[in-house]
Formats: C-alpha cells, structure tokens, sequence
C-alpha cells in the first residue's frame, strides 16, 4: 500500500505525501530495528543471569573436588614417605612388612584435578564476551581461565614423570598385585638404594601437587566471591526491569 501511494505521489508529483510515505517507511524501519535491538538485550541480560548462576554452581563443585583431591595427595605423599623413612632407616622386617605393604600400596595412588568449566568456556567465549557487561569480570574470568590451563598442565607433566617412576618402583620392590607378597626378598630391596630416592621424589612431588591443588582451590574460591557480587547484581537489575 505505502508503495502504491508513493508511486501515485510521484505520479501526481505531490511530493508532500511522497515525503510522508517515506518517513513514515523510514520510522517503521527505525523501530523494528529497535524493537530487535532491545529483544537482542533481553536475551543478553537473561543469559547472562543464567550463565553467572551456572559457573556459581561449578565453582562450588570444583572447590569441593579440589578439597578433597588435596587432601588425598597428601595422604599419598605421607604413604611414600612413611615407605622412604622405613628403607632408609633400615627398618623393613617380616614383622614391619605389613606396615610397609600397606604405606607402598596406599603412595601408588594419583589424580589429576577436576576443574569444571563448561560454563567458564561459555562466558570466556566470543560470544560471552557479547554477553557478560563487566569489563572487570571479563579481565577476572579470563585470567582465572589462563590460571587453571597453566597449572593443570604442570600438574599434568609431573604426574606423567610419576607414573613413569611408579613402575620402576613397582619392579624394584617386587609388585606383585594386591594382596600378593612381594616378589623380591627383603634385603634384596634394602640394599637398592634408587628405591629411597624414587619414594622421597614421590612423596615430594606429591606434596606440591597438593599444593597446586590448594592455590587453584584457592582461586576458585576468590573467584566465586566476585561471581556471587555479580549475580547479586544482576539480579537486581532484573528485579528492577520487571517492576
């Protein structure tokens, strides 16, 4: 119809209602492209709400998982060390074998960290960063992101560099299997001076990765003070564009 009457405008040369029409086309256009603007916001604003109170969730669970991941690396580094002290100080009998099977058994354990970030790629995306308002909280987040990568790929390497040394372990003390004597006598595995040094690396190591461990544990839990402020935020803002 607009296109009709200006055609018939033009025809009839008024160029009054052809200029009309035209505003009229052009203030159509200006607010269908607001109106998507603004529908384009609302789904921002939403998502960005959503996304916040997911990674809230995931870095509760990661704190948790890092607490007790922590505490089972030590417990690993006291086991090898306990192995250590009784080969080094020369105390390995058939009466303390028990003890020393058991202390051997419990340092071949090891875990890599579990650092949840589904959401945390979400909000580190291209896309998040369309998303997420806060210059601060962009710097926070991919900073936390760059942190994690690093240090799980430090924890990565030496783990690999433990599990290499856990099988010449396995060899010099006779490993059999659980439950099963060891295959090598006990002066045999006395007088193999690398197994001291091979269970000091262990218990050593294993105590800076809990330590790794402890400082992601840590991050996680600044970072989550930051994201609860936003949310808290967030929230606000939405209360008060609902009202």
């Amino acid at each position: 119809m607009i296109i009709q009457r200006i055609a018939k405008g033009i025809k009839d040369q008024d160029w009054f209602v052809v200029s009309v029409e035209i505003m009229i086309v052009v203030i159509g256009i200006f607010i269908g492209l607001q109106v998507d603007d603004w529908n384009q916001e609302r789904k921002n604003r939403e998502l960005e709400l959503y996304y916040f109170e997911q990674f809230a969730v995931e870095l509760e669970e990661t704190i948790q998982a890092l607490k007790q991941e922590s505490d089972y690396a030590l417990r690993v580094s006291s086991n090898a060390l306990s192995v250590e002290k009784m080969l080094a100080d020369q105390s390995l009998s058939d009466a303390t074998m028990p003890e020393f099977y058991e202390h051997a058994y419990r340092s071949f354990f090891s875990s890599n960290s579990r650092v949840f970030k589904v959401y945390l790629n979400q909000l580190t995306s291209d896309k998040g960063a369309e998303i997420v308002q806060s210059r601060e909280m962009r710097r926070l987040l991919g900073q936390y992101l760059e942190t994690i990568d690093a240090r799980l790929a430090w924890e990565t390497e030496w783990l690999r560099i433990i599990r290499a040394e856990l099988v010449k372990i396995h060899h010099g003390i006779g490993w059999r299997g659980t439950n099963r004597p060891l295959a090598r006598p006990i002066n045999d595995i006395l007088s193999d001076q690398n197994l001291v040094g091979s269970y000091a690396f262990i218990s050593s190591t294993q105590a800076q990765i809990a330590r790794n461990q402890t400082q992601l544990r840590i991050k996680a839990e600044e970072l989550l003070t930051k994201v609860k402020l936003e949310l808290a935020h967030l929230q606000q803002a939405k209360s008060i564009n609902v009202e």
